[in-house]
């Protein structure tokens, strides 16, 4: 995202880019990590705040950053014996697993909406949509797949070697992404990339955050 020094609003836009083979080597490793982020939170998620726990409150504001504070505490201690976020062990900067950790928790705060909605169906409710008798106001079936009431909208877990392809590039400490060339940019943890499209324009914009994919 890029935005205008003077102005509070920005935009997005997409670029074409070349990586060293280093560079590509860095790449996977954090997406690697971030595949196993994933798993981890969901799986800590479902078991802390799903069906069993719809009375439990989400948490909100600081409350937020804190389990995703605690859920990479625990990612890390769990998976590989750390006490730190190591970035260079992990090949995932702190600051993407952040981003990525408020991803997660955004797009499950929205399945619990619909958690504790159907939490609110009666056992025979329940019994009727899972053998598909339900059917919606223009007489079809509301569950072909005949999934449980707790399952819509539900987030899934990475199978069939499904994965990730995007990570987001974290802050330089004097500053954010930088433009050193009308084709090269320097980003954090990549260092200098390559760019094909012309940003010579962009020198009159800060950006804000970097997404790889």
């Amino acid at each position: 995202m890029v935005k205008k020094k003077s102005n509070k609003f920005g935009y997005t836009r997409q670029y074409h880019i070349s990586l060293s083979y280093q560079q590509i080597e860095l790449y996977e490793k954090a997406i690697k990590i971030q595949n196993e982020l994933y798993q981890f939170t969901l799986k800590y998620l479902y078991k802390t705040y799903g069906r069993k726990h719809i009375g439990r409150p989400l948490p909100f504001g600081q409350g937020i950053n804190y389990l995703n504070n605690k859920i990479k505490a625990m990612f890390i201690k769990e998976k590989y014996d750390l006490k730190r976020w190591n970035a260079k062990k992990l090949g995932l900067s702190s600051h993407a697993a952040d981003e990525f950790l408020k991803s997660i928790f955004t797009n499950f705060s929205q399945y619990r909406k619909r958690l504790e909605q159907a939490g609110r169906m009666s056992d025979v409710e329940k019994y009727n949509l899972r053998m598909n008798i339900t059917k919606d106001k223009n007489g079809k079936h509301k569950n072909p797949k005949h999934r449980s009431w707790y399952r819509k909208g539900s987030m899934n877990f990475l199978r069939n070697n499904n994965s990730f392809r995007t990570i987001t590039s974290q802050k330089l400490p004097n500053g954010n992404t930088k433009l050193v060339s009308p084709h090269h940019l320097n980003v954090a943890d990549f260092g200098e990339i390559i760019v094909f499209e012309n940003l010579i324009r962009l020198k009159d914009y800060q950006i804000i955050h970097l997404d790889y994919k």
